[in-house]
């Protein structure tokens, strides 16, 4: 039984790695993107709760959105579960050269005060 699990989560991280050469961003430091280049952001979500991410510079960013999606906990596990958890993936599309950063706020949109999380990615453009 044992081997069954280690075989599957094996299977997902190793279709997960090699599906996509796109650069993930992370919070913790500044990453470098080629002008052009795709890359992406991703951060833990559940919208069965109301909240979602919202892109809070997007007038002023070095790069333009080319596609959000939610992938549900469920998925990735192969189990079907209503209001499960999981992760918001937002692809971006470098445009121009020099630092920059994206911000996102974690949110009920028809609520006022709601925040509940921010997160703020930079990046340098080359």
């Amino acid at each position: 039984m044992l081997k069954r699990y280690s075989f599957v989560i094996g299977t997902l991280l190793l279709s997960f790695s090699c599906s996509s050469s796109t650069k993930v961003l992370s919070t913790s430091e500044t990453e470098t993107v080629k002008v052009g280049k795709e890359f992406e952001v991703s951060m833990r979500s559940n919208p069965t709760t109301g909240y979602c991410w919202i892109w809070a510079n997007k007038g002023e960013a070095a790069a333009d959105s080319v596609d959000h999606k939610f992938v549900s906990n469920a998925e990735n596990s192969g189990r079907m579960m209503c209001g499960a958890g999981g992760t918001e993936v937002w692809t971006f599309k470098a445009k121009k050269t020099g630092a920059d950063s994206l911000k996102f706020y974690y949110l009920r949109p028809w609520e006022k005060n709601s925040l509940r999380d921010s997160m703020i990615f930079h990046f340098e453009l080359k």
